[in-house]
């Protein structure tokens, strides 16, 4: 029964997280939610919000929003594909974008 219960908040907790992440948009983009209420809210999830963050990634293009979640996977602990991600915008055009992926804590 334990065990039982366990899956199903583990499934009730990534959904959560998918539904978060992939409302980005419209949570900051319209500014329902501020940028550091929703990078708060990234963060609760922990290493677990490292996947959905970087998948996210590639259907994002605004660069407001690439910054954000930059600067989150820079607070989450480290991991490869939070670093490779950072990589592939220090060379962005945007100074926001390009700033996050630079200055921040990939090697702790």
């Amino acid at each position: 029964m334990a065990d039982k219960q366990v899956t199903s908040v583990k499934a009730w907790f990534g959904e959560g997280l998918m539904a978060t992440v992939e409302r980005l948009p419209v949570l900051l983009g319209q500014g329902r939610v501020t940028r550091k209420a929703m990078e708060t809210e990234l963060l609760n999830f922990s290493k677990d919000a490292v996947s959905c963050l970087v998948e996210y990634h590639i259907q994002e293009s605004d660069p407001w929003l690439m910054s954000c979640v930059l600067e989150t996977l820079s607070h989450l602990p480290p991991d490869i594909r939070s670093f490779s991600l950072a990589s592939q915008h220090l060379e962005s055009a945007n100074l926001e974008v390009r700033s996050k992926g630079a200055v921040s804590n990939w090697t702790r």
